[in-house]
């Protein structure tokens, strides 16, 4: 039962999260052919401002959170990293029981903004339309 409580509040706390990927090129368009019959929209965000303006609502995760399908991170209620803690500490907060701490060299995946982003368009740098197929360059 509890373990269902927190799957539940985890849940809970990703619909509530504005999230955009800080991932390499390489990484988006593997991630990117996974769903090659679909049209998407690739937006370029300034990561540098949406950080000045909600930084103390930000957070960072050490993986690609939303998927859960091959070979899935161990996740928890720590798996969003606050980012001034991140910042101080690196992983140091992320705690998975039986598993060997981050090193500090780990990048960022994921950057989280808790809630919602009023005025969010003004962050956006380029719109990319990706047609079936097509990748990121």
């Amino acid at each position: 039962m509890a373990a269902a409580r927190m799957l539940t509040t985890a849940f809970h706390l990703l619909d509530d999260r504005n999230w955009s990927s800080l991932q390499s090129m390489e990484r988006l368009n593997r991630h990117r052919l996974a769903c090659r019959e679909t049209s998407q929209i690739a937006l370029i965000i300034d990561a540098s401002a949406l950080l000045r303006d909600h930084g103390a609502r930000a957070s960072v995760t050490p993986f690609n959170s939303g998927n859960a399908m091959r070979r899935a991170a161990l996740r928890n209620l720590t798996t969003f990293v606050l980012y001034e803690n991140w910042l101080e500490s690196g992983w140091a907060t992320e705690v998975v029981s039986g598993a060997a701490p981050r090193p500090s060299t780990h990048r960022p995946v994921e950057l989280a903004i808790e809630g919602a982003i009023p005025n969010a368009q003004k962050y956006i740098l380029g719109r990319h339309r990706l047609a079936p197929g097509e990748i990121l360059k």
